[in-house]
């Protein structure tokens, strides 16, 4: 399962779990039906707390690979620089690799 089909599922039951909430009757008495209902605006609570979380990841892993490529390519470029420092300092040396 990928972030994005768990936050669908989520927000899926989430909604489900509003939705009863709101009109949710199980004719058990008044006193079952506050604590269900109240349960289930919980779970809908839960389910939109996770859906946060999972788009808080979504954007962390995408902001951690921008990094890495910009590290990547900082590196890359201290390389190069070091060997063009490298050549300035010893001219005559011939084994410096491109």
């Amino acid at each position: 399962m990928t972030i994005d089909e768990a936050i669908h599922s989520f927000l899926r039951e989430a909604e489900e779990q509003e939705k009863l909430s709101i009109s949710g009757k199980w004719f058990e008495g008044e006193d079952w039906n506050i604590r269900a209902r109240q349960s289930c605006a919980e779970t809908a609570s839960n389910c939109r707390q996770i859906i946060a979380w999972l788009n808080e990841l979504e954007q962390l892993r995408e902001e951690n690979k921008r990094l890495e490529d910009n590290l990547d390519k900082a590196i890359l470029y201290g390389l190069k620089m070091e060997r063009q420092t490298l050549k300035f300092i010893f001219p005559n040396v011939k084994h410096f690799k491109e």
